[in-house]
């Protein structure tokens, strides 16, 4: 059993509960999980929930990722297409695979995401637009462009997904052309998909 040690615990009328006095130096240490009613704070060992002075609250440990083409790819596979990612600028608990190019949610809750589509060489006269696929199926569509010229072409998307451990998400462009070229930037500046639990 976990043990939590202070100086004094001390009850102070009118207030409801226990308080722990400014004598305590060092602060409280929690060796293991804390329980608190149907609530429970898990001690990691590697970060996780902080809680600063004036009660703003960050999680180091949140799964949260954002991924980019850092080169341009041209991709003849098909009408709708997988964004082909190749980098990442961070990926908080490891949930994005680049291999797959799928999002894999590590626990139940609502997740955010957002992206950006930039593509070439598409001939005129032909719709492009991204969506967000669920489990293998397109799930949310986002931005539509009609192409009338050869030019560069951005669709955008945001949505907030409900996930359950184990789905998983991609991003895909559909376009009535099957050759499509991606920009690539060494930021990700053209081509990017970020997402993050909410909770």
């Amino acid at each position: 059993m976990s043990k939590i040690a202070v100086n004094e615990i001390t009850n102070e009328a009118g207030t409801g509960g226990p308080t722990l006095p400014n004598g305590v130096a060092g602060g409280l240490t929690l060796a293991g999980d804390l329980d608190i009613g149907s609530s429970k704070i898990t001690n990691s060992g590697a970060g996780g929930i902080e809680i600063d002075t004036v009660g703003r609250v960050t999680n180091s440990t949140l799964p949260a990722f954002r991924v980019f083409r850092n080169s341009p790819n041209t991709d003849t596979s098909d009408f709708t297409a997988l964004v082909p990612y190749n980098q990442k600028d961070y990926d908080v608990g490891n949930n994005y695979d680049l291999s797959t190019l799928r999002f894999n949610a590590p626990l139940s809750g609502k997740y955010f995401f957002t992206s950006s589509v930039n593509c070439y060489a598409i001939s005129s006269g032909n719709e492009f637009y991204c969506a967000l696929r669920l489990n293998g199926s397109n799930y949310s569509v986002g931005s539509r462009i009609n192409v009338n010229d050869t030019g560069d072409f951005v669709v955008v998307i945001s949505e907030v997904l409900s996930l359950s451990e184990g789905d998983y998400v991609e991003m895909v462009s559909i376009s009535g052309d099957t050759s499509r070229s991606y920009s690539g930037s060494g930021t990700g500046f053209w081509n990017h998909f970020a997402g993050y639990l909410i909770g």
